[in-house]
């Protein structure tokens, strides 16, 4: 994969592209990263790369808290699940969820005798919504096969995919297009 061809690039693309060595078809992977590639010129190859590769995509975001509070970054998850075919991504989704309420809201405290099966449903919730509004999230899902042909088309641009995200306008301040 390409992903690092451009003079701007983060450096946490290189482990998601690394990390594809050691995910077995049907698996996942994720990770914790900046938002910015969501919409920077380096996006259009991560998002290839992962389209290419992935049955399915879920991007979270948070828009009342960062993840990191003492970062000045905002940040997003990725988890993407290996295509049990290669080359057969196309009947995918790329799914976006975007917290409206705090983790402190969606769980109860870490030292309640049900945290993880709560951490476990919530989990299940954002997996399996559908678009639209949620108590506590947001859902929007785009195409994967219509993400594909878009970079196809123009293979330097990248794919906004931080407007899903938005909601009354509002975008992080390091991932506004």
């Amino acid at each position: 994969a390409d992903v690092g061809s451009t003079s701007k690039f983060d450096a946490f693309a290189f482990f998601i592209v690394h990390s594809d060595k050691f995910v077995k078809p049907g698996g996942r992977l994720g990770f914790v990263t900046s938002a910015a590639w969501l919409t920077a010129e380096y996006g259009a190859p991560l998002q290839r790369f992962l389209l290419g590769r992935y049955q399915s995509l879920l991007i979270l975001w948070s828009e009342v808290e960062p993840f990191f509070p003492s970062q000045q970054v905002n940040t997003a998850v990725v988890v993407a699940e290996k295509a049990t075919t290669p080359g057969k991504t196309s009947s995918g989704r790329v799914k976006f969820v975007t917290l409206t309420k705090t983790l402190e809201e969606l769980l109860p405290s870490p030292k309640a005798n049900d945290y993880w099966a709560r951490v476990d449903s919530l989990v299940d919730s954002l997996e399996t919504a559908e678009a639209g509004e949620y108590d506590g999230f947001r859902v929007s899902c785009l195409d994967t096969a219509v993400e594909t042909e878009s970079l196809a088309q123009e293979p330097k641009a990248t794919r906004n995919w931080a407007r899903p995200l938005a909601f009354r306008g509002y975008l992080p301040r390091d991932i506004r297009a």
